[in-house]
């Protein structure tokens, strides 16, 4: 790949699609760069090999930057390796600034190691440093507006005297929609690396704030657009490999990757897979609550969803098995630093729960912390029939139980351990269930093992609604008449159990 407008000769590529090196035309008097990652994909060297003649390397002007990060990938502090006069200097450069995100840095600029000892500097005085940290001012998106340190500026008045302070601004900068520095309307005293969405700017590629750095590509702002092929492009074939943010740069952010993980129950299949239904995926991650547009996942503080589906058969080993696939999803297509929110309807919630067991021992014998959230809804409580948490991840996960009293489907969500038909080969009833699954409904919340209830001892909080559906007498006769008050996903329902789901996340206690 070669981009002449800024001089590019050669870009070579890792296995995984991210940018290895980048070469420069022999007349170019631009810099040369190259670039190291983790097993994780992120990035953990940058090295600038500067021009001192078209196609010379200025080998004095060498640098090499080194990502420190922590178990979850945040960048906690940057390291620059510098030729400077022959010698080699290793500059603690940076320290990362972090509330429940990244607040700014504090530049440090100490040489701690050197070739020459004579150069090393490091502040050993107990003394406070001021002016050294660098504080950004966010929008909405996350876009670097200002950056001010930690310094107040005093103003005085005409008799001489303090009339007030002004912040230290080191940098300010406006953006076009999709991340293009507004001309006239930006500028920085050259030390300010983070822009837009909080992202790392590369302006040693392609110029001032016109190449940035996310964890698995880099974006061109100018033209909205990656110059690599999203990592999950498989999985949106309706969007385009190179799009940033689905085109959406008004309230959007692009999140490289899924938070948010919805599997349907035995009914729902058909209705998940298709995004554009009035079935379970439209409605239970987008509904109005409150007054305004919310998601499921915009409660829990995720932006993506990744919807689940399987075939919904319904037996047991079918859902351990499913369970297993479920895992394999999560733990391919999680972003380290984020939270995980499992989604599960129905006999999916069983699936759901067997798989945030699964996450959870995954994470936890690698001593990685990971938030998790577990959310079922109609799923059926079965006594003693394994879908429930060990002690240890029961601790650690947070689950969310939504029922109703009017769902006529639990009653008979009963278990069997192997999920097979009666001996003697008994038939499937019209929901395609062997009858030796379920429990019969004078066993529903009997304690008896095998039989059904509407909560989950184990939950942290079982929340009830009442059913919106109003369906009369439409289902009173036949067998169809088992499925009311189960369908949770529908938008009424939604809209009345979701808001005691966002309270309970809020404040941990439901209506």
């Amino acid at each position: 790949m070669q981009d002449k407008t800024e001089e590019i000769e050669n870009i070579a590529w890792t296995v995984t699609g991210k940018v290895k090196k980048i070469e420069r035309y022999a007349f170019s008097e631009k810099p040369d760069l190259e670039f190291d990652y983790d097993p994780m994909g992120q990035r953990i060297t940058k090295t600038v090999y500067p021009k001192s003649a078209p196609g010379v390397i200025d080998v004095d002007g060498i640098e090499k930057m080194y990502y420190i990060r922590d178990v979850q990938g945040n960048v906690m502090a940057i390291y620059t390796l510098k030729i400077e006069n022959s010698e080699k200097n290793l500059y603690l450069t940076e320290r990362n600034l972090y509330g429940s995100s990244m607040l700014g840095i504090e530049k440090v600029e100490e040489v701690i190691a050197s070739t020459e000892s004579n150069n090393v500097d490091i502040n050993t005085q107990q003394q406070r440093v001021v002016g050294d940290k660098r504080f950004y001012m966010q929008n909405h998106l996350g876009n670097v507006l200002a950056t001010v340190t930690d310094r107040k500026l005093p103003e005085f008045d005409a008799t001489e005297s303090l009339a007030y302070y002004k912040p230290d601004v080191v940098s300010y900068s406006d953006y076009m929609p999709f991340g293009m520095q507004i001309a006239e309307r930006n500028g920085s005293t050259g030390d300010y690396r983070y822009g837009f969405q909080g992202q790392e700017k590369d302006d040693e590629i392609k110029g001032e704030g016109n190449s940035v750095n996310y964890k698995y590509r880099m974006h061109d702002p100018r033209i909205g657009r990656f110059f690599a092929i999203d990592p999950l492009a498989d999985k949106y074939p309706y969007n385009s490999p190179y799009a940033f943010s689905e085109n959406r740069v008004i309230d959007g952010l692009e999140l490289e990757g899924l938070e948010v993980f919805v599997i349907n129950g035995t009914l729902g299949s058909s209705s998940l897979a298709n995004p554009d239904n009035n079935g379970y995926s439209a409605q239970i991650v987008k509904t109005n609550v409150g007054g305004g547009d919310k998601t499921i996942a915009e409660v829990f503080g995720n932006s993506k969803v990744f919807k689940h589906t399987w075939l919904g058969a319904n037996n047991t080993q079918a859902r351990i098995s499913e369970a297993d696939c479920l895992f394999e999803t999560i733990t391919a297509n999680r972003i380290e630093g984020e939270a995980i929110t499992i989604v599960g309807h129905s006999h999916g919630g069983n699936v759901a729960i067997l798989a945030a067991e699964k996450v959870y021992q995954y994470y936890n014998t690698q001593g990685i912390e990971v938030e998790i959230n577990l959310v079922t809804l109609n799923t059926p409580h079965v006594v003693e029939g394994g879908y429930e948490l060990s002690n240890d991840a029961s601790k650690g996960i947070n689950w969310i139980h939504v029922y109703t009293a009017d769902d006529k489907v639990v009653p008979h969500g009963g278990y069997n351990k192997t999920g097979q038909l009666n001996e003697g080969g008994e038939e499937s009833d019209f929901l395609g269930r062997p009858k030796g699954e379920y429990s019969v409904k004078k066993d529903f919340e009997s304690g008896k093992s095998g039989s059904t209830s509407y909560k989950y001892p184990q939950a942290d909080h079982n929340i009830e609604y009442k059913d919106q559906t109003n369906l009369g007498d439409l289902f009173k006769k036949g067998g169809f008449k088992n499925i009311v008050g189960h369908r949770g996903w529908l938008k009424k329902n939604t809209q009345e159990w979701l808001p005691k789901v966002e309270k309970t996340v809020n404040d941990g206690k439901p209506n």
